[in-house]
């Protein structure tokens, strides 16, 4: 939310305007836009490769409760009401932004119908919030746990080294220099599901934290997921390689903060953070960006107070999102892992 907005909003104005339908804003940044994006590390990023390294570690622990149909069930159930409510509320802000500046509403059904089933990378739609591209990278990963369930729950290793090594080659035979594969390369690489692979790494701590891995294998086996996601992401998105960094950056600070576990404790606000955070992450884009536009260009309201009010208005719709329908999903969940028996795991071996 800092990053974008405090740093994307002010760094591309014309995209914010495009996304919008609004005008652009006088001013400038509030704060050194190389605090977000400066050569050697962006944010951005950071925030995105934490978020994947963190779902890696965690998603295996709703194997205890579930069978694989149950799991994929539940997952489903925890990502697309939230999803669906706060995807018709961005298209209700745009609207509203769309009349209130006078500018042509050009958002399709096409492209909400692909946002809503989150393969609109795939088939070159635009997002509508600018984030769900990362969620549906996380959707393909919950698919491809459904399809190794019983091996992640064992603490197996070797699939998860051989979903790796299978995306890699996928990759590298799809972006052939010839170009003999480009309709599908491209496709392939919109897709993001090589972030799956960067992914795995936080199955690996899981493994670890489950006692079933040891260290030295942890860390040797991050290195060549890191490694082989650096190929992926070299070979499908070059452009964007130089945030490879920051990818590092996270695996580093997400394994000091698991090798310090047992210092943190309970704090109100971080509880409070934690809880609305998806949510939050859904509505703050569109929200924020419409409502700062607004308050700067047509009531002279200051950037600073323009950013406060943004925030606070989006964590607050983000808390009631997670009061009346992200609660009641989880428990729409939960209660799919009561019904159904829960598979034996293959093996209990490493």
């Amino acid at each position: 939310m800092l990053t974008h907005l405090l740093g994307v909003f002010w760094g591309a104005k014309d995209y914010i305007s495009t996304l919008t339908y609004s005008l652009p804003q006088p001013g400038y940044s509030l704060l050194d836009m190389r605090l977000f994006g400066y050569k050697w590390h962006n944010t951005g990023p950071l925030g995105v490769a934490l978020f994947y390294l963190i779902s890696g570690f965690v998603i295996p622990f709703s194997f205890r409760h579930h069978n694989r149909f149950s799991f994929l069930g539940a997952r489903l159930l925890r990502i697309y009401p939230v999803y669906i409510a706060c995807i018709g509320i961005d298209v209700a802000i745009l609207y509203a932004s769309a009349t209130y500046w006078d500018k042509p509403f050009t958002l399709t059904w096409a492209a909400v119908m692909q946002n809503l089933m989150l393969t609109q990378n795939i088939f070159f739609y635009p997002s509508i919030d600018t984030v769900n591209i990362t969620l549906g990278t996380e959707i393909r990963f919950y698919f491809l746990c459904f399809l190794l369930f019983g091996w992640i729950r064992a603490g197996k290793a070797w699939p998860v080294y051989g979903l790796a090594l299978l995306l890699t080659a996928i990759c590298a035979g799809l972006n052939l220099p010839a170009d003999l594969f480009k309709d599908a390369a491209d496709h392939f690489d919109q897709s993001d599901i090589i972030y799956v692979v960067f992914m795995l790494i936080g199955v690996l701590f899981h493994f670890h934290y489950e006692g079933r891995l040891g260290t030295a294998k942890l860390a040797a086996g991050s290195a060549v997921l890191m490694a082989l996601f650096a190929a992926c992401l070299e070979m499908s998105k070059p452009v964007i390689f130089y945030t490879i960094l920051n990818y590092v950056y996270a695996l580093a600070l997400f394994a000091l903060a698991y090798g310090l576990r047992g210092r943190f404790r309970k704090t109100r606000l971080l509880d409070g953070l934690a809880a609305i955070s998806y949510p939050l992450y859904l509505v703050h884009p569109i929200l924020g960006y419409s409502l700062m536009r607004v308050l700067i260009v047509s009531y002279d309201v200051g950037p600073w107070p323009a950013f406060f009010i943004a925030a606070g208005s989006a964590m607050s719709l983000a808390g009631l999102l997670h009061v009346v329908l992200e609660r009641p999903s989880i428990a729409w969940g939960r209660a799919l892992s009561r019904r159904s028996p829960v598979e034996e795991p293959v093996s209990q071996s490493v």
